[in-house]
């Protein structure tokens, strides 16, 4: 997993892997640096990762301050571990739970075994089946014909649909708070930095 570190005003910007050590990371600091001198903050300006999904979550995310490197080197390092089946957990799990900040990720993280694969079910029917297989089986001999396993499934699906819905619509909100409240963030901080600059200078002064 990479991002694109890079500043306001800035086209260009520089990749970083994660997880990081400080070390590195102070050496992309110092890059960015002597290649854009600015008071603007590093930022997340893209992801690099074989869950795009991540990049809308992470994109906008300061890279220096405070501990915020340590909250994109944690998700990234368990990313990294998934093995195949795991990380088929967590795309289902990501779909299902729609995290959208570093922590919330993290939480989804560490509970993928509340998750099973079921490759057996491969339609309404199966899906069906699977949901009800605890009631059916205390039918009578000869009424299981009768149970509509695919109304079952179908059921089963468009209330996911539904919850999918909401949590489209609930992410699309948080994207449009989260970036106002990532930007507001960066504005404070870099006026903060401004601020600071001329005070010393001042102090300097004769």
């Amino acid at each position: 997993m990479k991002i694109f570190v890079k500043r306001e005003n800035w086209s260009d910007g520089i990749w970083m892997p994660l997880p990081a050590t400080k070390e590195e990371a102070e050496q992309v600091r110092r890059s960015l640096e002597r290649q854009h001198p600015s008071m603007m903050l590093p930022f997340v300006g893209a992801v690099d990762s074989r869950f795009p999904e991540l990049e809308e979550r992470l994109v906008g995310e300061l890279v220096f301050q405070e501990k915020n490197l340590d909250r994109l080197n944690q998700p990234a390092e368990r990313l990294e571990s998934l093995n195949g089946e795991e990380e088929m957990l967590f795309r289902a799990a990501f779909r299902m739970e729609a995290p959208y900040t570093t922590e919330q990720i993290l939480e989804t993280l560490g509970h993928l075994d509340r998750y099973q694969i079921h490759p057996e079910i491969g339609n309404l029917e199966e899906l069906g089946r699977y949901l009800s297989q605890e009631e059916t089986s205390q039918l009578p001999e000869g009424l299981e014909a009768y149970v509509d396993y695919a109304g079952i499934g179908r059921l089963r699906q468009e209330d996911r649909e539904r919850a999918d819905m909401w949590k489209n619509a609930k992410t699309s909100w948080n994207r449009r708070r989260q970036g106002k409240s990532r930007t507001g963030k960066r504005n404070r901080k870099q006026k903060r930095g401004r601020k600071q600059k001329k005070c010393r200078a001042f102090l300097r002064s004769p």
